[in-house]
Order: C-alpha cells, then structure tokens, then sequence
C-alpha cells in the first residue's frame, strides 16, 4: 500500500470539508470548543481551573505533535520566536478563561472575553471608519460587560463570588487582545518583506485574513495566525508541506512552549487528572474538542467566508456559548446575562464588518 503524503491529506480532507457549507464549519468549530469547554467545567471539582486549564495545554501539544511532526518541518529561528510567543499569550488566554468559567456561566465569559478583540478592531480601524463606528461597538460592549456584570454578580462578596470571573474574562480579553495585535504586526511585517523582495503577490489577501480571523474568530483558531508567523517569517509565502500541517505544527509548538511555561502553576495540582483514567479520558476529550477539531474546521472555513459573514459568525459565538451551557451545564441564564451577551455581540458584528 502507497503511502499518502501530508499535502494529499490536506487536499482529500479540504475536498471533503468542501461539501458543508463555511458558516456551518464556522459555527462547528465554536460548538466544539465551548462543549469542550463544559467538559473542563466539571473537571474543576477534581484538580482546579488552573491544572485542568495547564493539562488541556499538555494533551493538546501532544496530540499536535503527533499529528503535524514539526521537527521534520524546516524552520528558522524568527519563526520558532514567533510560535512560541504566540503560545505564551494563548497559554494565558486558556488558563484566564478557564479560571472566568469557574465562576461565571459560560456564555457570560465568553461574551466578556470579546471586549479584547472589540478594543482591538476599533482601536486598529483604517481612517476611513465612520466616526460611530468608533464609538458604538465600545459603548455597546461596556454596556453588555455591565448588564452581565450587576444583574449575575454579588459584589458584596467579590472575592468568593461572580466578580472574579468577570476580572478574569476581562484578562483573558487583554491576553486575546495582545494576540491579535503580535499576528498582525508579524503578518504586516512579512508582507513588507515580500513586497520588497517581489515575492508577495500571493501571501498578501489570505494570509491577511488568516491573521485577523485568528484573532477574532474562534479562540482555538490559533494556528491561522500562528501559520503566518512562522511560515512567512521563514520566508515562504505559502507553507510547502501543505497549510493544514504546516499550521498545526505551528500550533503544537506554541503549545508545547505554553505547557512548558506555565507548568509551574498548573502541574502542583494535576496529581488527580493522571490518577484517574477518567479524569485523564476527559482531559484529551477537552483537548481535541478546544484546541484540534476548532482548528482544523476553522482552516478551512475561513478561506470561504466573506467579511460580512465573516462578521455575523462572530457575533453568534457568545450566543453559541450560552445555547452549549444551557444544553451541557443547566446554566439558564438571566434576562441580565441575555441582554449582556446580545449586546457584546452586537458590538462583535459592528466592530469586524468592514
């Protein structure tokens, strides 16, 4: 029997995801993630948020390991800095948020957690914006962080209560936020280079797109951008050994960089994951559903999605997350919380359409 070489894989699987529609492979990957998120939820009560936060991180380098083989990949040493950056700031993001949805709804965190890619759209839009396009999305989103935050929260018990899940959304915001802003800044810069050296005709307009929807997109797409990094910083201007592998090897030594980084705060505590085989079963079920399946659905759905769709889909994430707790947590939410997140997502939409 022949041997079928990775980029053959990635054009059998890309031919295959062909036949569902993009914002359904879109919308599936955001399924998968929070549902993968609900399955870390009830780890908690075994190991904390931290450890199982820092244990995801491991299983899913692992597994990334495994499937893309970046040691067989060339690289150069701008682009193993690159990922392993980008790992740094997704590792904090994962642990921040998992911490948020220990003591927040999910669809609450979630909604919250936007405010960073918000900031940075509004923040980073071209001159030609309409004025209240400036103006609208951050109002919108401060008012939904509020409705979320006085109709669920006992701010007389801060410490102990909701408070700290909304501090800590708000920080995984800031480290989505600072994501975005390192891929953009690398994509740029490779763009640059490829301009003067006339080699950028063909890794400007996807690749572009692939940094922001990243960003952006689902928190588990983290190879779109991780993909520019150390691809185009290598000085390709498209990975040869296929953008799928390509992408996840990226992606697996940013999270091996992650697990390495913040073992000291999540091992301590992981003894009861690996103590148990169902613990440890639902940690690599968390992984494969929040870190591999999101980012090879998101690989290929974003390459078909228009600007505008591109934005509506992202709008729908927080309601997707709160529809993935109701169904898998029996966390129903308030009429506070459901005003919050329709309005954080209002000002998703607002913020990402161009």
């Amino acid at each position: 029997m022949s041997r079928v070489r990775g980029g053959d894989r990635d054009g059998a699987g890309a031919r295959l995801a062909a036949a569902v529609p993009a914002p359904a492979l879109f919308l599936g990957a955001g399924v998968s993630m929070y549902y993968g998120a609900a399955l870390a939820v009830g780890l908690f009560a075994v190991a904390g948020a931290v450890s199982v936060g820092w244990a995801r991180l491991v299983v899913a380098a692992a597994v990334l390991l495994l499937l893309a083989r970046p040691w067989s990949l060339p690289w150069t040493r701008r682009g193993l800095v690159a990922a392993a950056a980008f790992g740094v700031l997704l590792g904090a993001m994962n642990l921040l948020f998992y911490v948020a949805i220990d003591h927040l709804p999910l669809g609450a965190a979630v909604a919250v957690e936007f405010i960073g890619p918000v900031t940075v759209a509004v923040v980073t839009a071209g001159a030609g914006t309409a004025p209240w396009r400036r103006i609208v999305p951050p109002l919108l989103a401060a008012g939904g962080v509020a409705a979320i935050s006085f109709g669920e929260i006992d701010w007389s018990a801060l410490e102990a209560g909701s408070g700290v899940g909304v501090l800590f959304a708000l920080a995984a915001g800031a480290a989505w936020a600072g994501y975005m802003v390192l891929g953009r800044r690398i994509a740029a810069r490779a763009s640059a280079q490829h301009a003067g050296s006339g080699d950028g005709a063909d890794g400007d307009g996807a690749d572009g797109d692939g940094a922001d929807g990243g960003g952006v997109g689902a928190v588990a797409a983290a190879g779109a951008v991780v993909e520019v990094a150390a691809a185009e910083a290598a000085g390709r201007s498209r990975p040869t050994p296929g953008p799928l592998r390509t992408g996840m090897a990226s992606l697996a030594l940013g999270m091996t960089t992650a697990a390495i980084l913040y073992a000291v705060v999540g091992a301590p505590g992981a003894g009861p994951l690996i103590g148990s085989w169902s613990a440890l079963g639902l940690v690599v079920g968390v992984a494969v559903l929040s870190s591999v399946v999101p980012y090879a659905l998101d690989q290929v759905s974003m390459q078909r999605l228009s600007t505008s769709q591109f934005a509506l889909l992202n709008a729908l994430l927080p309601a997707t997350a709160t529809l993935v707790g109701f169904v898998s947590l029996r966390q129903v939410p308030a009429a506070a919380e459901l005003v919050g997140v329709a309005a954080i997502s209002a000002a998703v939409a607002l913020a990402t359409r161009r």
